[in-house]
């Protein structure tokens, strides 16, 4: 509904528009208050002083905002897989109440467009190749992952695979290192491998290796 022609007879007329803070707006109707919703939904509908809008204007109101919310969510989700708390923190940012938000990843969770255990499972297999296991756990938690969901989906990181890519990336690290005593690259490439979430053992075993220590 963004114009008087699409409001039925039984209709009232907004009085003000407030800003309350967090993204939203208070919307006045004949003098009382009706509600508030994001100031992007008001926006996209056209809410001004003196438009006519329904009898029942604060069902109209949350009604507007989930299916806005809903939609925002989707386009967000469009983009990558996200986790359900980073759909809520998005939708937070945009002014979204905590109901609609609470609804609407209800919706998509039963529709299947989230489900943390999948997306976890996702990004591990999408960035074994450059990160370890410590490094993907934090990522997930940043993303708001359930640490058993985490622990869950980082069983399926293979370790021979998780220490061949540690000496990959160790050995594509040396050349830079060249000029530096062994015991001063040795540390370097441990901080590197640390820094890129492989455990000390791992860490150890693939610098041992690149510095032929060690046979893999």
């Amino acid at each position: 509904m963004t114009s008087d022609s699409h409001v039925p007879a039984d209709s009232a007329r907004i009085t003000a528009l407030e800003p309350e803070g967090r993204g939203r707006v208070q919307v006045w109707v004949e003098g009382e208050s009706v509600g508030s919703l994001p100031a992007v939904v008001a926006t996209a509908l056209r809410l001004r002083p003196g438009l006519a809008v329904p009898k029942d204007t604060a069902d109209w109101l949350a009604e507007e905002e989930q299916r806005r919310a809903h939609d925002t969510a989707l386009a967000y989700l469009g983009t990558r897989s996200r986790s359900r708390a980073e759909v809520e923190r998005r939708l937070l940012r945009a002014g979204y109440g905590r109901e609609p938000i609470e609804a609407v990843v209800a919706a998509l969770s039963r529709a299947g467009y989230l489900d943390d255990a999948t997306f976890a499972a996702e990004w591990v297999g999408a960035r074994t190749r450059n990160s370890g296991r410590n490094r993907l756990a934090a990522e997930l938690r940043g993303r708001g992952v359930a640490q058993p969901t985490v622990e869950e989906a980082l069983r399926g990181v293979d370790g021979e695979q998780e220490e061949a890519t540690a000496v990959e990336l160790a050995r594509s690290r040396l050349p830079s290192l060249a000029a530096l005593e062994p015991t001063l690259q040795r540390r370097r490439l441990l901080g590197y491998l640390s820094r890129r979430g492989y455990g000390w053992e791992t860490a150890s075993r693939a610098v041992r290796v690149v510095l032929g220590e060690d046979d893999l």
